[in-house]
């Protein structure tokens, strides 16, 4: 069984008067899905940039504490291996795009880790079924809403798959239709024993979430 574990995790910015997060500790398992709450502010998005690798190696700051995947001590590895267990959805999906091709924007991740060019076409279709938006296919990436270019993005994800998934307000931005569909995304993925963590200010999330973590509390 895959479980993400953290032990008194701690993160603080060079500026800063305390650590953002404060001797964390906690575990995460497979086909769980974990629904992180509070304020701007309250570390959210920064757990999320420690657990990848993004801080500090892109965002400096002082970082304590171990991180274990399956028993083995993950906390020094790069921002590369880490990638290797983590998709991130992050909160702005524009910063992830890269392409303005909207196939090769959905292909190219899967493509570039060697992965089977059956998988990934049938993983293509099935996603851009499950999201409605194979029409999509027929625009350039300019051309897209804020939200189209955020479910792109995802399906790119998923398309590449992980064992972990981190999403930073998945909801923001999106139709109703498209946020239902998001909550059936992750039941989905808690059905193939993935790791699901997302930080989300709407209560929509709180009916299907295992766990709730409050960073308000921490």
């Amino acid at each position: 069984m895959n479980c993400l574990l953290i032990d008194k995790w701690s993160c603080h910015f060079p500026d800063a008067s305390s650590p953002i997060i404060k001797e964390m500790s906690d575990s995460f398992n497979e086909g769980f899905i974990y629904l992180i709450k509070g304020n701007n502010g309250s570390g959210k998005t920064s757990f999320f940039n420690c657990l990848t690798g993004i801080i500090p190696e892109y965002s400096p700051a002082e970082i304590s504490g171990k991180l274990f995947w399956n028993d083995h001590d993950f906390t020094p590895y790069s921002i590369q291996k880490k990638a290797n267990i983590f998709n991130y959805l992050m909160q702005n999906p524009v910063k992830q795009l890269v392409f303005n091709d909207i196939y090769t924007q959905l292909t190219f991740s899967a493509c570039n880790n060697s992965a089977d060019p059956f998988m990934i076409k049938t993983e293509l279709s099935f996603w851009l079924d499950f999201f409605e938006i194979k029409h999509l296919l027929n625009h350039k990436m300019k051309e897209l809403s804020w939200g189209q270019k955020k479910l792109i993005h995802l399906c790119s994800l998923l398309i590449n798959d992980k064992p972990v998934y981190l999403f930073d307000e998945p909801l923001a931005g999106l139709s109703k239709s498209y946020r239902d569909k998001i909550m059936d995304c992750f039941l989905f993925l808690k059905s193939r024993y993935k790791i699901i963590i997302t930080a989300e200010h709407l209560e929509q999330i709180n009916i299907i979430a295992d766990r709730v973590l409050d960073f308000n509390l921490a």
